[in-house]
C-alpha cells in the first residue's frame, strides 16, 4: 500500500499491531502501558481488572491519580482502540461460526 508516495511497511505494522493489541498483552496491563510509553503510571492500575480499566473515563483516571490531561486523553484513545478491536474480533468470530454451520 502507498500513502503519499511512500510504501507502508505492512509486515512491521501487523507485527506492531499484534504486539500492541494481542490478547496476551492486553491481559497484562503494565506490559501494555510500557508499549505505549506510559509505564510510569502502571502502579496506579494495580489490582484493577482489565475490563474495569477499559470502562474508565477521564474523571475516573483523574481520581486514580493521572493528573495530566494529555495522559488521560492518550489512555482513553487507546481504550477505544482496544474496544474496537474486541468488537471486530467478536463479529469475525460470529461470521466464522455461522459459515461453519
Amino acid at each position: 500500500a502507498m500513502k503519499f508516495g511512500l510504501p507502508i511497511p505492512r509486515k512491521k505494522f501487523l507485527r506492531d499491531w499484534k504486539q500492541l493489541y494481542g490478547k496476551e498483552t492486553l491481559e497484562d496491563f503494565p506490559v501494555y502501558l510500557d508499549l505505549i510509553r506510559m509505564k510510569r503510571i502502571a502502579p496506579l492500575f494495580k489490582n484493577i481488572k482489565f475490563e474495569d480499566i477499559l470502562e474508565m473515563n477521564s474523571q475516573d483516571l483523574k481520581s486514580l491519580g493521572i493528573e495530566l490531561a494529555k495522559d488521560r486523553v492518550k489512555l482513553i484513545k487507546n481504550f477505544w482502540r482496544i474496544k474496537r478491536r474486541i468488537f471486530f474480533e467478536n463479529i469475525i468470530k460470529r461470521i466464522e461460526d455461522q459459515d461453519s454451520k
